[in-house]
């Protein structure tokens, strides 16, 4: 299926979203398409699902595709440079550990991708390169263990899926 031919979120209503609702098995299997993972160096991938709406690339991962991200965060990498720029715009530190590197911890929405000007995505949004912007992010009350990967990925396994489309803030 192309990109541009696929669903939107506008195929899933927020009651059937709702984890209250109960999301049923066979509608999670057609989402596959609504849902891809981004594999995200902490703390960018913690930041990304509490204050963070934008993620900076050097490449549009995403093109003309919209859709639920489910937001892993990488096992081998820690940058620095997101802790001090997280604590100086947030006023909280998190630490490796509260990243769960190694784990899906959370999803959010891209609704955006463009790249940045130096005017856009204040304070978040780096100049010269790609905004991924995300909306209606949640965190992940217990993240899920995965494996990470290049690029904005297709999510085929269904317990996933569902995760990503209904899991809760804690």
């Amino acid at each position: 299926m192309s990109d541009e031919h696929e669903p939107t979120l506008d195929a899933f209503t927020p009651a059937r979203l709702d984890p209250a609702s109960g999301v049923d098995a066979d509608e999670v299997k057609r989402s596959h398409d609504l849902v891809r993972s981004l594999t995200v160096i902490p703390p960018w991938s913690t930041a990304l699902t509490r204050w963070k709406p934008v993620e900076n690339r050097t490449t549009n991962l995403a093109g003309t595709w919209r859709g639920r991200v489910l937001i892993l965060s990488s096992l081998r990498k820690w940058d620095p440079r997101g802790d001090d720029v997280v604590r100086r715009l947030t006023g909280h530190r998190l630490t490796r550990e509260q990243c769960h590197p190694g784990h899906y911890v959370g999803a959010a929405d891209l609704i955006d991708a463009h790249r940045g000007d130096g005017t856009c995505c204040a304070p978040w949004g780096e100049p010269g390169v790609w905004h991924l912007v995300m909306a209606n992010p949640v965190e992940f009350t217990t993240p899920i263990p995965g494996t990470g990967h290049l690029g904005l990925r297709r999510v085929t396994d269904t317990h996933l899926t569902h995760a990503a489309l209904t899991r809760a803030h804690r």
